[in-house]
């Protein structure tokens, strides 16, 4: 069985992005597939990727200008991910910058919107958004899936599945396996794929953040306790 649900609209809108070449700014919740879309797009492409997660990446990493691929329109993608984590000024000027090239084809990942420091170079540069809608899981991704894999689901149960799990590729994956091992699709079901998915929130979201502001998190909770239906 596959491991990836492809998200038809957004596949459709970043391959019309890698003929034009415009800056490409995606962006969603944790868990959403923003990182993975890239990767799954690029499987058979070379392609440079930074992290502002962990470090803060050098410029002298960025391949130097070519000349002969801004003639050509043979543009490198650059991709640069995290991008909500971008503190430092320099760095984001750099990004501009980037942005400015003509030799290359940018690609920006962040969990939120455009934010205010790249709102001008948005404007003159016409980003092309991929927005979390957009990277959703719907009927005729599933169906795609199931049908490739050999995997039969009754329409009805499909529907109930986009609705309950919020068109999550993740979650939708998780019970599909679920499916395929005999398991009912059913509530409980989902909420074990909500456990999980809160896991995961704890791994790559919580471990990062400074301990004053899970402090402040804390003391602000309209709740005393979190749990799956809070998620």
């Amino acid at each position: 069985m596959n491991e990836y649900i492809r998200p038809n609209k957004a596949f459709r809108k970043i391959s019309g992005c890698s003929v034009l070449g415009n800056v490409t700014y995606i962006y969603g919740v944790t868990c959403f597939g923003k990182t993975e879309l890239i990767k799954q797009f690029f499987a058979d492409t070379e392609y440079f990727y930074a992290t502002c997660m962990e470090h803060e990446w050098e410029e002298s990493e960025i391949p130097e200008y070519s000349e002969q691929r801004a003639k050509t329109g043979n543009l490198y993608p650059i991709v640069i991910d995290d991008l909500h984590r971008l503190w430092n000024v320099e760095k984001r000027q750099a990004v501009i910058d980037l942005a400015n090239r003509d030799d290359i084809w940018l690609i920006l990942i962040s969990r939120s919107n455009i934010p205010s420091w790249l709102q001008d170079s948005y404007l003159r540069r016409n980003y092309v958004i991929i927005s979390e809608n957009e990277l959703g899981i719907d009927r005729y991704d599933i169906e795609k899936y199931l049908d490739e894999n050999d995997i039969i689901i009754e329409p009805e149960r499909i529907e109930w599945m986009i609705k309950t799990l919020l068109t999550n590729g993740f979650a939708i994956k998780q019970a599909i396996v679920n499916h395929v091992n005999g398991l009912n699709v059913d509530l409980e079901m989902c909420k074990k794929i909500g456990q999980d998915y809160i896991r995961s929130l704890n791994e790559r979201v919580m471990i990062w953040l400074p301990n004053d502001v899970k402090d402040f998190l804390l003391k602000i909770s309209l709740a005393d306790s979190f749990n799956v239906e809070l998620a």
